[in-house]
This record gives structure tokens, C-alpha cells and sequence, in this order.
């Protein structure tokens, strides 16, 4: 019985590993999906630096106009500043850190970071919070990874022009946040399939398949649900 207690602790373990390394590639992925859109999103303010700086370096401009022309510059940098920091902040690999999570600000923080996929893509993006700040505990980065596969996923599933909408609101149980989009929907053959590993709607090269399966694990370590609800031609709602 001892021993194979101890077989048993060391297959959790290695089952405990193999999740983190799941979890890494995932993010990882969803790092290098939004990386043309990080990109595009520094470019913009660099571009508006680089013309204050060219005038300053011309010279002839009076005080007011200089001082404006600076406070862009900072105006832009900060911006960069920001994006980075929110890039890295999801891209760090950590232990897990249980805290307070402000809900309302890591689902901006989110929309954030795929703000340029939103934009090139002319989605209309919904954002519905409950009217108090909803908190709740858990690990924030983590969390974070959960709401972005979601809105990817969505954004993958719609046309041009399609609708993705978030809202989140109180529960009997504690909150639910739900990803709609108006995409062309999971076929009821693959519902049963598409939170295991490496199973995936999407063609090769476009997932690592493990978006949902990660995602599936995340929640279940924070206490709770994850379940969708899609018909073909239709579109999906995933809730967690």
C-alpha cells in the first residue's frame, strides 16, 4: 500500500508538470499571435515621437509650442511603456499567486492586448460589467490567460465586422463571465472534444490545440466551471 501510495504521488506530480509545460506553450502561442499587434501598437506612438524630436532638432519654435511638443513625446512614451509592461505581465511564468483580482480592470487589460486584432479584423467588441466592482480571488495572470484564449478563439470565429461581446455579472456561486461572439459556431459532433488536449476546430498552423484544454485546467484550480453553448452558423458562448 506504501508503495503504491508513493507511485501514486509521483504520477500526480508528473501529471503536475506536465500542465505547467502545457500552460507554458499556450502562452508562449498566444504571445506570438500578438506580437504583430504589440508591434503595430508601438509603432503608432514612435512615429509621433520621431516627428516632435525632428522639429525640436530644427529649432525656431517658441517656448509653448516646444514644452507642447515635449509633453508628446512623454505622452508617448509612457504609452509604449504601457504595453510592454502588459505584454510581459502575461508573458512572466510564475507560481501560482492567489490575491485579490479586480475583475473589471484584467478584462480592460485583456481587451487591451488584443486591441489590434479587434481593430484590423473591424470587430465590434461589447463590454458589459456588473455595476459594482466585482473582486474575487485568485491567481491574476492566470486568469488573465483564461479570458484571452477566449477572446482570440472569438475573434478567430467571426467575419469581418462580427460582434464579440463580454459581460460579466454576479452568481449564486460567485461570477460568471461569459465570451459570445457570432462566429460560425462548433460543430455538436466536437463539444464533447474541444477542451482536450490538442484537439482543435481550426486549421493546421493556426493553434496549438491546447488553448482550451489549459484553459479547462486554470479554472478548475481556481474552484470553477467552464462550459459553452454553440450551434453552427450561429455562434458560441463560453462561461466560466
Amino acid at each position: 500500500f506504501a508503495a503504491m501510495l508513493g507511485r501514486l504521488r509521483e504520477a500526480n506530480r508528473e501529471l503536475h508538470r506536465q500542465q505547467e509545460a502545457m500552460a507554458r506553450a499556450e502562452k508562449l502561442a498566444s504571445v506570438g499571435r500578438l506580437a504583430s499587434g504589440v508591434a503595430h501598437e508601438i509603432n503608432n506612438p514612435l512615429a509621433g515621437m520621431q516627428t516632435c524630436v525632428a522639429a525640436l532638432q530644427e529649432g525656431g519654435q517658441d517656448p509653448a509650442t516646444a514644452r507642447q511638443y515635449l509633453a508628446l513625446v512623454q505622452q508617448g512614451l509612457t504609452r509604449v511603456q504601457v504595453i510592454v509592461r502588459q505584454l510581459l505581465d502575461f508573458a512572466r511564468q510564475r507560481d501560482l499567486v492567489v490575491g485579490v483580482v479586480d475583475l473589471g480592470r484584467m478584462l480592460e487589460e485583456t481587451i487591451a492586448l488584443a486591441r489590434y486584432q479587434i481593430e484590423r479584423r473591424r470587430v465590434n467588441l461589447a463590454l458589459t460589467l456588473p455595476e459594482r466592482p466585482a473582486h474575487l480571488h485568485g491567481d491574476g495572470s492566470q486568469l488573465q490567460q483564461v479570458f484571452l484564449n477566449l477572446v482570440l478563439n472569438a475573434l478567430d470565429a467571426v467575419p469581418e465586422g462580427g460582434n464579440v461581446g463580454i459581460s460579466a455579472r454576479p452568481d449564486t456561486e460567485g461570477i460568471e463571465v461569459a465570451v459570445s461572439d457570432n462566429g460560425c459556431g462548433i460543430p455538436e459532433g466536437d463539444l464533447g472534444r474541444i477542451f482536450d488536449p490538442f484537439f482543435s476546430t481550426k486549421g493546421v498552423g493556426k493553434g496549438t490545440g491546447l488553448g482550451l484544454s489549459v484553459s479547462y485546467g486554470i479554472v478548475q484550480a481556481h474552484g470553477g466551471r467552464i462550459a459553452v453553448e454553440s450551434r453552427v452558423g450561429v455562434g458560441s458562448t463560453f462561461r466560466v
